[in-house]
């Protein structure tokens, strides 16, 4: 089984490196949707923090054909994803539904995320 991990981009990992991973399992839309992120999330996200730093972000549309596709179930949970070619990079798009997957060469819409916080840029891509 192959996983797609979702990590901070200033902290690569080199193939063969250990990685402590959290798998989140959760009911979405009646589907049981598996996600894996290589940090556990912030303990108070709901309380807002007078002192931090401005933060941004915009959502774009792509379109691209699939290239692979990475699939994973456990326990009933499921996770899918699209490996495609975007702005002449290859990158993962995150089907945070989990939906049946679809065909290699089969072309489909994504969200191209923009967010940031300081000098932290990041870009991520889901459907």
């Amino acid at each position: 089984m192959r996983i797609v991990v979702a990590g901070a981009p200033d902290e690569p990992h080199a193939p063969g490196n250990n990685l402590d991973v959290v798998v989140y399992r959760s009911d979405a839309n009646s589907r049981k949707v598996l996600r894996f992120d290589s940090s556990p999330a912030a303990p108070n996200d709901d309380v807002a923090d007078e002192d931090s730093t401005p933060s941004s972000a915009s959502i774009t549309l792509g379109t691209a054909r699939i290239e692979d596709t990475v699939s994973a179930e456990s326990d009933g949970y499921r996770f899918v994803g699209y490996f495609v070619t975007w702005h002449n990079q290859r990158v993962f798009v995150v089907d945070p539904q989990s939906a049946p997957a679809r065909a290699t060469g089969e072309t489909i819409n994504f969200r191209v995320l923009r967010t940031g916080r300081g000098a932290n840029p990041r870009l991520s891509f889901s459907m």
